[in-house]
């Protein structure tokens, strides 16, 4: 087989990303209706059924290793949701993970003997075929991943985020990109140290110039805005695009609106489909929802373009995604029930993607 697999449970904590920021407060004494993390009374799920990744042509031809982290919850039923890559790498190799690991089965976990939804997080190795698995590069990755875990926990001891943070520090010297971007955000927003603007943007372009993709997307709105770079709208659109090719949600989103919109170039929705599709199967429910509002509008719709629009808009209204379940209210009641029953079959497919 052309990689290696494993999973690892580890003690569900707070993970916040580059750019997206969602918090999970901490599990209380009393009952809520936030999943339970693995502890105390708190039985993990075990896997049952696994489906292995495929190695994307991409990183083939990239010639990428490494490993993908996943943060999810296991419901009572056995069944992955709220799947988040919280450790990408990028070229194709975080939708193949969520999408195979979509699609696994488990034993649920439980509190005092009842199934219960708890949070969990898997980690799916890559390696190719006749490559030395590069495990130091991987040791790095898991400094980084604990320590931006612990700074950006809430309630962090003082002694336990001054370490933490001299950690990113010294993983910023030593030239790991996602560490550099991060203590350049710090530089500019005045976090864990004095301001300094000029020097937080030159530790983001230094990322970016390693591909680390939050760093490309915020340089090229930056040289496509003017904001602290000279304005060079086609330099910022070929960074966007190098941004998107490496999986980054918020470049795909963005090229998708401008492809649509045609605000920077003509309007070419083809090329706007393929950008959302891409956010989309990451299950963005914004690019799923402009995604299913092209199919939908579009002159001479054919059927099938109408129950894929469909599928991708009620996908976006169970995601609470306000405009698409006002739309909802309105089209589902027109679908016949065969097409009511191809939707849902269709909905599945794009889930366990």
């Amino acid at each position: 087989m052309p990689y290696c697999l494993s999973v690892l449970f580890l003690a569900a904590i707070l993970f916040l990303p580059a750019i997206l920021v969602s918090t999970i407060r901490a599990q209380g004494p009393a009952e809520t209706s936030e999943p339970l993390r693995i502890g105390p009374g708190v039985q993990g799920p075990q896997v049952k059924e696994k489906v292995s990744p495929k190695y994307s042509e991409e990183a083939r031809a990239n010639r990428v290793q490494g490993t993908v982290m996943i943060q999810m919850v296991v419901n009572e039923q056995g069944h992955s949701t709220d799947l988040q890559v919280i450790g990408p790498l990028g070229f194709g190799l975080d939708e193949e993970a969520l999408a195979a690991v979509a699609r696994w089965k488990f034993k649920p976990g439980s509190k005092d003997g009842v199934p219960r939804p708890v949070l969990v997080t898997v980690q799916v190795n890559f390696s190719l075929q006749g490559m030395q698995f590069d495990w130091k590069a991987e040791r790095v990755r898991s400094q980084y991943n604990s320590a931006f875990l612990r700074i950006s926990q809430k309630g962090t001891p003082p002694d336990v985020l001054e370490k933490e943070v001299q950690t990113m520090r010294q993983l910023s010297r030593d030239g790991f990109g996602p560490a550099i971007y991060r203590e350049g955000v710090w530089l500019i927003n005045g976090e864990h140290g004095p301001q300094d603007a000029a020097a937080g943007l030159r530790l983001i372009q230094q990322a970016a110039a390693k591909r680390y993709s939050a760093a490309l997307f915020d340089v090229a709105l930056r040289k496509m805005d003017g904001r602290g770079l000279d304005q060079d709208t086609a330099a910022g659109m070929k960074m966007m695009h190098e941004a998107a090719a490496v999986g980054n949600r918020q470049a795909q989103y963005y090229l998708g609106g401008v492809y649509e919109k045609g605000e920077r170039m003509p309007s070419q929705l083809d090329q706007a489909k393929r950008y959302y599709r891409l956010c989309a199967s990451q299950g963005a429910e914004a690019c799923r929802y402009r995604l299913g509002r092209i199919l939908f509008d579009a002159p001479q719709r054919r059927e099938r373009d109408l129950l894929e629009a469909i599928a991708f808009l009620q996908l976006a209204a169970e995601q609470r995604f306000r405009e698409a379940e006002r739309f909802m209210e309105t089209e589902a009641p027109k679908l016949t029930p065969s097409q009511s029953q191809w939707v849902e079959q269709l909905k599945q497919q794009l889930k366990g993607r």
